[in-house]
């Protein structure tokens, strides 16, 4: 049935048959001359008369308006601002297919022509813009536009708007309702391009709700279950119905025909099934997601890259993976993305990310702030088919290795070289990397520096060139910290001693300290543990050893120092392919090969600080010494202590403090003018002799007295070890 009102002022609605019957058909007053005439009777709360509608609101018996929005149309009343004189029922009968003829033909108080059109069956709408899409493809449908001229636009785009009842009803020669076959075709089209909002936001992938309604209705839906898909026409399963008159959406099912125009997912399956896949749902989609502030970045994990970092676009993009929605519900002002995302900048947020290579948590404390683990470096697994013994596995490896350090000639050095290797791999292994010394390597060109490299990589997985940042030429490390392997390879030091220190001091720090500095480019700095190893390699020319680090004070504990050789002398080396396939079996030496270490070096795993003891190969000691400032005080002073002596005939020994041997040095003539080339003052004097003094290698005429900066020179080179109690000069 229609709905009326008893006048245009008024909210009440009542039931319309159609056609009305005689005696429900009011006479418009005589008195109304004019249009304006009857809009006023038409507005007037007394008047008593039909305006009729051809929608039914969400509460049936008020007025269609924005209070009351539409919720089933049972019609359609067509209006033409017309002044036609001919046969209007010829008009239409010669015009208009039989199926989409109107049924009633009306007057109206200007003159004009309103055609009523009758549905078959109701249908319903779950929103008012799928209402006014399906009227905009009803009157398409209809081509009602060409049935008269003056077809009211304006009016059919209102739905809110209610007619006159009209005058000289007539009923259209064979017509009929409009069949619902029909119109169902028309809502399915209209709900398809009606933008509309999910009524409530779902979050949980439609391949599960499928699922559970296949599992509650079992073959219910036409053609099988696998036919389900958003946009699908199929029936009202859920009562029983049969007519193909529900559209599946995103967030239910809208029904055009029923009792009831939408069901959600929830009223389907309950809404316990609903909230706990809901919460499984942003739990899968938030359990690889970190969130870090001080980058205003995200982090992603389960890639084929590792660890990611993402943007909030990314991050969007990474929510509809899951089927969280962005739109916000009605009457929401946050979306379910926007409370995912906020639910990951509380409770997945950290202080920072950074790579704690081989450290297997996901989370690292640092000060007792939580960072995230980014580390990609992947360690080379041991081979359990393999003893573990030297070689079993591995003869190219064990070859290169035997030649590389000198086995034959130096098995101390061969032995603490692969110790080295075997605390790293060891410590990494079991997700517990300790600190390491500096690995450093001299020899002569094509000995194999760099295949021990390709090794190094092949079982760590990341090395990077650090010798710009070690030689103190680049400030920035964000890079290099991103491997657990940084090297130094044939690097140019120059006659700048400078740099030398730098790289000296630079080593010390990196292998010393249980955090270094790391910075980025445009951050700050910030102090971070950094467990990898540093390995240098040179080559033993002149020109490369000066990159050899100063040997005094407190530096060559934290390196070692290994003089290597020829690998491979007479045939070439073993391809990346052969090497890497042998990588397994070596892994597996490294975890089991301690016993026979220690049978060389028995001591050589007792370094609490180190994990093992350090090895200085004794000539690169002596030129690194050669090559440092230090040796040409060593030099002044041993022309010195020949004039001195030799003046002193009777002294053992001088002894003085820097500026009184600085005295002594400029009464000499020959050397005064020597002197200030060689030191520029007591304190250098001074850092000097201390530098000597300190040596690993020891001279034996250089005494510290520990006090008052005073040292003894003595004229015997072994005097620190013949001369006590003697008289100086």
């Amino acid at each position: 049935m229609f709905q009326y009102l008893k006048n245009l002022s008024t909210t009440q609605t009542y039931e319309l048959s159609i056609p009305p019957q005689e005696d429900d058909l009011h006479k418009l007053p005589e008195t109304l001359k004019s249009k304006d005439d009857y809009r006023r009777w038409c507005l007037d709360k007394d008047t008593d008369h039909i305006f009729a509608s051809h929608f039914h609101g969400i509460v049936d018996t008020q007025r269609v308006g924005e209070a009351n929005q539409p919720l089933r149309m049972v019609g359609y009343i067509a209006d033409y601002d017309t002044n036609w004189t001919g046969d209007a029922l010829e008009q239409i009968v010669s015009n208009v297919d039989v199926a989409l003829r109107p049924r009633y033909l009306t007057r109206t108080f200007s003159g004009g022509i309103r055609l009523w059109y009758v549905f078959e069956q109701p249908v319903i709408f779950t929103d008012v813009k799928i209402g006014i899409k399906f009227t905009e493809i009803l009157i398409r449908k209809l081509k009602a536009r060409a049935v008269f001229p003056g077809f009211d636009d304006q009016a059919a785009r209102q739905y809110w708007q209610y007619y006159e009842i009209g005058h000289s009803w007539q009923e259209v020669p064979a017509s009929g309702p409009i069949s619902t076959v029909q119109l169902e075709a028309w809502m399915f089209d209209a709900v398809k391009s009606a933008k509309v909002k999910p009524k409530q936001i779902v979050n949980i992938p439609f391949e599960k709700i499928r699922e559970a309604l296949a599992s509650k209705y079992p073959g219910a839906w036409p053609g099988g279950w696998d036919k389900f898909e958003i946009g699908s026409r199929g029936n009202r399963f859920w009562d029983g119905g049969n007519a193909t008159s529900c559209i599946v959406r995103e967030d239910g099912i809208t029904a055009f025909t029923g009792d009831v125009g939408f069901k959600s997912w929830g009223d389907l399956l309950g809404k316990e099934w609903m909230e706990s896949n809901t919460e499984q749902v942003i739990g899968e989609a938030i359990k690889s997601l970190w969130y870090e502030p001080t980058a205003n970045k995200y982090w992603r994990s389960g890639t084929n890259i590792g660890w990611q970092p993402m943007q909030k676009e990314d991050m969007k993009l990474h929510m509809r993976s899951f089927n969280i929605s962005d739109a916000k519900p009605e009457g929401e002002n946050m979306s379910p993305m926007d409370r995912v995302l906020h639910l990951v900048q509380t409770s997945h947020c950290v202080n920072g990310s950074f790579p704690f290579h081989f450290n297997p948590k996901e989370i690292v404390q640092v000060n007792g702030s939580p960072f995230l683990n980014v580390a990609k470096s992947k360690l080379a697994q041991p081979d359990a088919s393999r003893s573990g013994e030297w070689g079993d596995g591995f003869p190219n490896i064990a070859e290169f290795y035997e030649g590389f350090y000198d086995r034959e000639n130096h098995i101390e050095q061969f032995v603490h070289a692969m110790g080295e290797l075997m605390h790293f791999y060891q410590t990494a292994y079991q997700g517990d990397p300790q600190r390491g010394r500096v690995l450093i390597h001299a020899g002569p060109a094509g000995a194999g520096k760099t295949f021990n490299l390709n090794i190094f990589e092949m079982l760590f997985s990341g090395t990077e060139d650090a010798a710009s940042f070690l030689l103190g030429k680049d400030t920035f490390n964000g890079s290099l910290v991103s491997v657990p392997v940084w090297t130094v390879d044939d690097a140019v030091v120059g006659n700048d001693h400078k740099v030398t220190l730098v790289f000296s001091q630079m080593i010390k720090n990196i292998a010393a300290c249980d955090k270094i500095p790391v910075r980025g480019m445009y951050k700050e700095s910030v102090r971070l543990p950094w467990l990898g190893r540093v390995v240098v390699l040179m080559n033993n020319d002149p020109e490369s050893i000066r990159l050899l680090p100063s040997t005094e004070g407190s530096l060559m504990d934290k390196v070692c120092l290994f003089q290597v050789q020829k690998a491979f002398p007479g045939r070439k080396f073993p391809t990346d392919a052969v090497i890497r396939s042998e990588i397994p079996a070596f892994c597996s030496f490294l975890l089991e090969g301690k016993p026979w270490l220690e049978s060389f070096v028995p001591d050589l795993f007792t370094d609490p600080r180190w994990g093992t003891k350090q090895f200085h190969h004794e000539q690169l000691i002596r030129a690194a010494q050669a090559s440092q400032i230090s040796s040409n005080v060593e030099d002044l002073l041993a022309l010195w202590r020949t004039g001195y002596f030799a003046h002193n005939k009777e002294a053992a020994y001088w002894e003085g403090n820097p500026t009184e041997l600085m005295e002594s040095i400029s009464c000499m003539e020959s050397l005064s003018g020597l002197m200030r080339c060689v030191v520029s003052g007591p304190q250098a004097m001074g850092r000097s002799l201390a530098q000597i003094e300190s040596r690993e290698i020891k001279v034996g005429w250089l005494q510290f007295m520990g006090e008052n900066r005073k040292y003894r020179i003595f004229r015997d080179d072994n005097g620190t070890s013949k001369v006590e109690g003697a008289n100086p000069f």
